[in-house]
């Protein structure tokens, strides 16, 4: 085996260890988003009819699809049954940033985007 076979061997490596630990952080953020983000009230935040009926909203939407990596994707998207998202991407948001995504996301969800958009492909 040459340097060059050794090095590039090393290089394989050090990538998929660095995908899955993305995917791992990637995956826990996420949760965290779902739960922290839509489950839980927080504490600072006097709950009144309107805050919770927009939670609850939120949480039906948020929990309904599967949230799936998927490293071909840029950022995130969704059909309408799977969230899928890129680790990479997702490690670079804060807390807020991501529950905006996970919102963004299944937003399309609620506005039927995927039954509407008929032929046409956005891929």
């Amino acid at each position: 085996m040459s340097v060059e076979e050794t090095n590039d061997g090393m290089e394989l490596l050090e990538r998929t260890v660095r995908n899955m630990r993305h995917s791992e952080e990637a995956k826990k953020a996420i949760d965290t988003a779902l739960v922290r983000g839509f489950l839980v009230l927080p504490p600072n935040i006097r709950a009144d009819k309107k805050l919770l009926a927009g939670r609850v909203f939120f949480a039906q939407l948020a929990l309904k699809p599967r949230y799936e990596p998927d490293d071909s994707v840029d950022t995130a998207c969704t059909d309408g049954k799977t969230v899928y998202y890129n680790p990479a991407f997702i490690v670079t948001l804060t807390h807020e940033q991501v529950v905006g995504l996970v919102a963004h996301e299944v937003l399309h969800d609620g506005f039927l985007h995927q039954a509407r958009c008929g032929p046409r492909d956005h891929g």
